[in-house]
């Protein structure tokens, strides 16, 4: 950026304003009459103020702001196309990293300045890698288009070392009594996580026009998935089917089983503490996979329904866990 204020004497001779403020960036440049002097350096003093804040995009890269480098962030994700619950993930944790660091330069955030801020500010492991995730995606894309000089990439720490669990799932008895006591308005989103292997933020995007109930097909459009990819559930169980048709008039949803997930997760909560299960993180997800290895289709089947294609983790978490057969069939029996 240069700013240049001069008399321009065409100007002058016309008796027109002659004090000229003159900004040039790059390749472009710009001008501003004004009738004196000191209307002129005032001006030139007020367009400078924000370059040299750092509170402009065009600002040096030694200046410019974290806040400046959000807005243009989130600007372009959306222009990408990214989905509203994307936008708004990575909107709240880089605001909120803004916020707590006090929007300073961008050239302050040292690699070992966003560790400690990950350090300090995630309670859990979880939410530590979710921060680098989110706010790191933000720091890269400003590295990208050379913002700033310094890579976010692979920040490390020492994470705190935890044994691998097993993945929890529900006995037959739990799903059916689970399923008994969720209200009549969601028995059929549940029965979708638990007989389809469906992801919980899939459900409500769902529509009942994509549900084939003679053809025991439904099919999950990219816009409704996760990895944004069309996803065709074929030989859907003869149970799924069953419930589907008893409920779909009695289900909450506008255009499909149910409106938003949040408010299914709380009846889900509260149908569990009625018939006092423990509802295992992803349980119904986790336990189609593990009984739906033993339909018909097996594992090629269950994994697509799932929209899985790393055959060795369905391997490592849903393949000899002690359930058999006879569990299966009882299990899709409900």
């Amino acid at each position: 950026m240069k700013i240049r204020v001069f008399i321009d004497q065409a100007k002058k001779k016309k008796g027109e304003s002659s004090w000229c403020v003159e900004l040039t960036l790059g390749s472009k440049r710009k001008r501003k009459y004004l009738p004196t002097r000191e209307k002129a350096y005032a001006y030139k003093k007020e367009i400078e103020k924000p370059f040299l804040q750092g509170t402009d995009e065009d600002a040096p890269i030694d200046k410019i702001r974290l806040s400046v480098i959000f807005k243009k962030h989130i600007e372009q994700l959306v222009e990408r196309g990214a989905r509203p619950v994307t936008v708004e993930s990575r909107a709240n944790k880089c605001s909120t990293f803004v916020k707590r660091m006090k929007d300073p330069p961008l050239a302050e955030i040292t690699r070992d300045v966003f560790r400690s801020y990950i350090l300090v500010n995630g309670q859990t492991e979880k939410y530590r890698l979710s921060i680098r995730s989110e706010v790191g995606a933000m720091l890269n894309w400003a590295f990208e288009k050379n913002y700033t000089t310094t890579n976010y990439y692979k920040i490390t720490w020492d994470s705190y070392l935890e044994d691998e669990k097993l993945v929890g799932i529900l006995t037959p008895q739990e799903a059916k009594d689970l399923m008994d006591a969720m209200p009549d308005g969601y028995k059929v989103a549940m029965a979708l996580l638990l007989f389809a292997g469906i992801r919980p933020y899939e459900v409500p995007r769902i529509k009942w026009s994509n549900i084939y109930l003679d053809k025991k097909l439904i099919i999950i459009e990219g816009k409704q998935a996760k990895t944004r990819r069309n996803r065709k559930l074929t030989d859907l169980p003869d149970n799924l089917i069953d419930w589907i048709r008893k409920y779909k008039n009695k289900s909450m949803g506008l255009v499909g089983p149910i409106n938003t997930y949040r408010v299914f997760a709380k009846k889900r909560k509260q149908a569990c503490k009625d018939v006092g299960i423990l509802y295992p993180h992803d349980g119904a997800r986790h336990s189609f996979a593990t009984y739906g290895y033993f339909l018909p289709g097996g594992k090629p089947w269950a994994m697509r329904c799932m929209g899985h294609n790393d055959q060795s983790t369905y391997d490592q978490y849903y393949l000899n866990t002690g359930v058999g057969k006879e569990e299966s069939i009882e299990y899709f029996s409900i």
